[in-house]
């Protein structure tokens, strides 16, 4: 049964066709067969983004799909997901540009199944694709240069957590809805000086910030992409966020504060107390904030940081979170 079918009847084809177009609104139909030739079909989409670099289902042109039958291990996959004129379809996971297709099978109608899916826009190295889904893990590190908005983009992962699918009520259209969700943390930065920088004597550039880090947390970790644990963790480094945008245009000097607005892709994980924090250097003049309470960065969630910076000093106005998806904001600290 395992065994790729050669050949399909026109109203096979048909069917495949119209069920793997991903933008089309799902509503069930019963009276269509969906266990004709017995193939597992597939409809991904991603978890709604709510900041400026965020990946959609249209943006990706492939991802990694696992699959897992308890029951019998001739029904196992590991899957590369290829998107053509629209279509997702199945390949053999391979280093090369010469991808075998698979065909994906149910083992019968009542069967279910543990299914997980992963995309990493930057290459991954061979030993990925051969051991991607076994349980010794996977060393990710994050770059620590993200200056620009291709560097940060290319340390997104999105991730769909193993789930139970059940064919006889999980289905709609008949296909495995896959949902990926950012794995990773994101820092929204604000930095607003002080009109007192509008009053130096020489003209300030337009956007005076020479240098910036994120300072305090960790770009390396070992994760258990099944069991989804990040565990092993490097030492701390500083990151360079990308300035998304360089404020409003440079008028009314004496009246306005000017805002830059960064930011950048870290690593879930716990920060220390008096660890957290960005450096800085305007006009050659270094500005720093740390926080004293501890941080927690959690997958899925961006953490949006504002800092007041004045002549001689830097506060912080807010810190709070909110998830890559739509929800109220939650307070993480304002010291």
């Amino acid at each position: 049964m395992k065994t790729i079918k050669q050949f399909f009847d026109m109203a096979s084809v048909s069917l495949l066709i119209s069920e793997f177009n991903v933008n089309k609104e799902f509503t069930p139909d019963l009276n269509i067969n969906y266990f004709a030739k017995d193939i597992i079909r597939i409809a991904p989409t991603v978890a709604q983004p709510q900041v400026r670099a965020g990946i959609t289902i249209e943006s990706i042109s492939s991802f990694d799909l696992h699959i897992r039958n308890e029951n019998n291990a001739a029904y196992n996959y590991n899957a590369l997901m290829k998107k053509n004129d629209g279509e997702w379809e199945s390949f053999v996971p391979s280093t090369t540009p010469y991808l075998d297709a698979l065909t994906l099978l149910w083992e019968n109608k009542t069967q279910k199944v543990k299914v997980a899916a992963i995309y990493v826009p930057n290459l991954l190295p061979p030993q990925f694709r051969q051991r991607n889904w076994d349980r010794r893990g996977y060393n990710y590190a994050i770059r620590t240069r993200q200056h620009s908005e291709q560097l940060m983009r290319i340390n997104d992962i999105l991730y769909m957590t193993e789930k139970e699918i059940d064919p006889s009520k999980d289905l709609v259209n008949g296909q495995i809805q896959i949902t990926l969700h950012h794995r990773l943390s994101k820092l929204n930065l604000k930095v607003k000086l002080s009109t007192e920088f509008n009053k130096l004597d020489r003209e300030l550039p337009t956007n005076p910030i020479l240098s910036i880090n994120v300072n305090g947390t960790k770009v390396k970790a070992n994760w258990k992409i099944i069991e989804d644990n990040l565990s092993a963790y490097g030492q701390p480094n500083c990151i360079i966020p990308w300035c998304s945008e360089n404020g409003y245009t440079f008028n009314n000097c004496d009246k306005k504060q000017r805002q830059f607005n960064y930011e950048c892709i870290l690593l879930p994980q716990t920060v220390d107390n008096n660890s957290f924090g960005v450096s800085f250097n305007i006009c050659e003049r270094d500005f720093s904030w740390t926080s004293s309470k501890s941080v927690q960065l959690d997958g899925d969630r961006q953490y949006n940081l504002t800092l007041l910076v004045g002549h001689d000093v830097v506060t912080i106005e807010s810190f709070f979170t909110t998830p890559w998806t739509e929800e109220e904001p939650q307070n993480i600290g304002s010291n």
